[in-house]
This record gives C-alpha cells, structure tokens and sequence, in this order.
C-alpha cells in the first residue's frame, strides 16, 4: 500500500513538474525525501524535471540527488557527467548541507574509477565535515 502511495505521488509529481521554478524546487525536494525509501520513484521524479530551466543551485542539487537516487537504485555512479556539476559547486560551499554527500559521492565516483587519491582526498572531506558538524552536536 506505502509503495502504491509513493509511485502515485511520483507518477503525480512528474506530471506536474512545469516551467515553473518553485515547481522544480518542489520536485528536486520530494525526489531527495524519496531517495532513502524509493529510489526509483525518485528518478522518475527528476526525469520529469526540465533541467534547461534550473538556476545554477538548482542544477547543481538536481545533480545530486539524481546521483542519490542512483546510487541508491543499485546503479554505478562511474559517469561523473551530472556529479561534477554538483561538485563544482558544492566543493567550496561547505556551510551548505548537502557539502559532505557531494563529497561522499564523489569519492565513490573516484573509487570506481580508480582514483584512489582523489577518492580519499573526497571521503576524508566529508568525514572531517560531518565528525566536526555532528561531534560538537553530540557533545
């Protein structure tokens, strides 16, 4: 029933998804909300979204949680094509939440290719980001 739920509400939000920005904010939110439960759901979500008509930011979490979602639906992420729009914009903003994921993912992309440094150089970033976020937090 909770899966009916979810693919209704994606199958609904893609349909909506029009030129409007705050439209394109709402889908790119929904589609990240579903990327830990639904994954799938959550592509055909951002595959309705029109990309020409993102705004930099936009763009740049649309990549990533398409990234997410992928990752999350079982598929390699070895094309960095879509990634490295969020990289570029993430990897100087670290005030910004989604800082360490774009650092996570990215890491994973330079594993699966075989950048073992580059790999680390991502995944110590974003480990360093969230034990200092999260260790004050906890103490």
């Amino acid at each position: 029933m909770n899966n009916k739920i979810i693919i209704i509400l994606s199958v609904l939000t893609a349909f909506l998804v029009t030129g409007c920005k705050e439209t394109h904010n709402k889908a790119i939110d929904i589609a990240y909300q579903l990327t830990a439960t639904a994954p799938d759901s959550a592509l055909s979500v951002l595959n309705g979204v029109d990309q020409a008509k993102l705004g930099k930011a936009e763009m740049a979490r649309y990549a990533l949680v398409y990234t997410i979602a992928q990752d999350k639906s079982g598929q390699d992420v070895d094309n960095d094509s879509l990634l490295r729009t969020a990289y570029t914009y993430y990897n100087n903003r670290e005030q910004d939440s989604l800082y360490s994921k774009c650092e996570y993912y990215m890491g994973k992309y330079y594993m699966l290719n075989d950048s073992t440094e580059q790999a680390n150089d991502c995944l110590q970033k974003a480990a360093q980001f969230n034990s200092s976020v999260f260790g004050a937090w906890l103490r």
